[in-house]
């Protein structure tokens, strides 16, 4: 009797514990210096990445600049690489709609979580030529520590999917090589703290032990 009691009062004070995570955004650059161009009609832009830890992706976003808002809606989404699976999707709208922090604008999407060892990508459609920018090259690229950053993404596939083609760039000697730092999506995402997670852990222990 007195051991279910201490089993579900643990339990409660992990629930209350477990409620703050650490919030994040995957990418950032600085404004000065970078360089952005305007997609054509009937094209995908986004980039690869893997994550150094499990990660929960709350909203997905959408460069601005100048923040004025956008000329046209963007279907906006996440993809798991190898079979092209759509995990998570929205609308970034026209105009001002949505929030903007610092150079992008996010909605809120279905939450999906995000696993060590996997290829994600993420990526955006412009159903014609408009005036919203994406960048091309960006200075002083800040990526999140939990986030691997592996190369940009794009097609012209004229309709919303996947971007299936390397951005090219070029080394110090014209060769071609993968672009890492063109984009216009971001996201935002959350992980448990690490007192979340060692109070799970120990919650397992105490419950492993209150079965036998």
């Amino acid at each position: 009797m007195f051991k279910e009691i201490r089993v579900a009062l643990f339990l409660s004070v992990v629930g209350v514990v477990c409620g703050p995570t650490f919030a994040d955004t995957a990418v950032d650059f600085n404004l000065a210096g970078s360089v952005w161009g305007s997609p054509i009609g009937g094209s995908n832009h986004g980039w690869q990445f893997t994550v150094n830890q499990g990660i929960t992706v709350s909203h997905l976003g959408l460069y601005d600049y100048p923040p004025d808002g956008f000329s046209a809606d963007h279907p906006i989404g996440l993809w798991r690489l190898n079979d092209g699976t759509l995990l998570t999707s929205g609308t970034m709208h026209a105009g001002t709609v949505d929030p903007l922090t610092n150079h992008f604008r996010y909605i809120d999407v279905p939450d999906v979580q995000l696993s060590i060892g996997v290829n994600y990508v993420i990526g955006y459609y412009s159903y014609s030529d408009n005036s919203d920018k994406a960048i091309t090259k960006a200075a002083g690229l800040q990526v999140s520590p939990a986030i691997n950053l592996v190369v940009s993404r794009w097609d012209t596939s004229g309709q919303f999917q996947m971007p299936m083609n390397i951005t090219p760039d070029e080394d110090e000697f014209g060769d071609p090589q993968p672009n890492p730092d063109a984009f216009g999506p971001n996201f935002k995402f959350e992980v448990p703290e690490p007192m979340t997670l060692l109070l799970l852990s120990l919650g397992g222990l105490l419950l492993h032990r209150r079965c036998k």
